[in-house]
């Protein structure tokens, strides 16, 4: 099931935030244009990880910050799940985490 929704990357797409709706509330807050946090995964590598490392779901599914700049451009924002879990010292669910963060980064590098 899980391969059917997976794009091309192995992650599927949980939650899209539109971030600047919620900061155009505030009057005084500068344009920092189009502001979209995306919260992606994949349930079999999570799964994966947290059999060896409970604590390791809290870092996946991984978050990808896109901000539109309101001048042109666009500034992509990630925080590697590996280095978030290499302090654990759990081989087995930094190797899962170093192979999660390729997927990602390969598909944040074919966007750019």
């Amino acid at each position: 099931m899980v391969e059917q929704a997976q794009g091309s990357a192995g992650l599927m797409r949980f939650l899209e935030l539109e971030l600047d709706h919620a900061l155009a509330l505030d009057p005084q807050a500068p344009d920092k244009g189009r502001l979209t946090r995306l919260i992606a995964g994949n349930p079999v590598t999570m799964g994966t990880m947290t059999r060896t490392l409970p604590d390791a779901g809290s870092y996946a599914p991984v978050t990808i910050l896109i901000q539109e700049l309101p001048g042109g451009g666009t500034r992509i924002a990630y925080d590697s799940v590996a280095s978030a879990l290499a302090g654990y010292g759990d081989a087995a669910a930094l190797a899962v985490a170093e192979h999660l963060d390729d997927e990602v980064l390969t598909l944040l590098r074919g966007i750019g």
